[in-house]
């Protein structure tokens, strides 16, 4: 996997670099790493997949600020979030993409696995935590659908289901959202928003595996990841 990232800056609780890494052929995404200024052998890794709307400044940050010193956390710009685009433009990638048999989800979903292999083998970090909004939070559940490895991921606003968005082909013949965040049970699943009424059938899951302390309802990201607990 090629990759490439800038020297580390050291402000504050965190050092900062800015990196990028091939997820396939002709493409390479952005990642900016967060990571404690202490001499901690391991932290705890979050990867929060920024939607196009996110900002690395300004209020978007504020949820960030008690993890810094703590946890290392990636924010990934996954294809297609780097600026903001018009429903014209996102439409017209949309059916471009899907004559060569994807979807712009579903390379997103490619993007999310590669970072965290990327992760991995930069040692950034374990165990590691997912954490997407909006039609991120299905990415993010899809991601960790194919990984089995990671033990927690946290919503925020996620997409009722696929009718609403966000779109992967031929997904509805087979599933939706609720019920592939049913299938991660037992693993930790939390969401920092009221979930949608079509979750309560993931929720009911959850108790026939014996899991249902792991679904659950948090305030906050810091809460959600326990941040004072460590």
């Amino acid at each position: 996997m090629k990759r490439k990232c800038q020297k580390t800056i050291r402000y504050g609780y965190a050092g900062y670099k800015d990196c990028s890494f091939q997820s396939e052929e002709g493409v390479r995404i952005r990642a900016q790493v967060l990571a404690p200024k202490t001499n901690v052998a391991v932290s705890p890794l979050l990867i929060y997949v920024k939607r196009a709307a996110d900002s690395f400044y300004g209020s978007d940050m504020d949820e960030l600020l008690p993890l810094l010193g703590r946890y290392t956390v990636v924010m990934l710009n996954p294809r297609l979030t780097e600026q903001l685009m018009s429903p014209a433009e996102y439409t017209d990638i949309e059916r471009t993409a899907v004559w060569a048999g994807r979807t712009i989800a579903a390379m997103q979903v490619w993007d999310v696995l590669r970072t965290i292999e990327w992760a991995r083998e930069e040692k950034l970090g374990a165990p590691v935590s997912l954490y997407g909004k909006g039609d991120m939070a299905a990415v993010a559940l899809y991601a960790a659908l194919f990984d089995d490895r990671l033990q927690q991921i946290i919503l925020n606003d996620p997409p009722a289901s696929h009718w609403q968005s966000p779109a992967l082909l031929n997904v509805l013949r087979v599933t939706d959202i609720a019920e592939v965040a049913a299938a991660l049970a037992p693993r930790r699943l939390v969401s920092v928003t009221k979930l949608p009424d079509t979750f309560d059938f993931a929720q009911h899951v959850y108790g026939l595996n014996h899991a249902s302390k792991q679904f659950l309802q948090a305030d906050s990201l810091p809460e959600a990841l326990e941040i004072w607990r460590h």
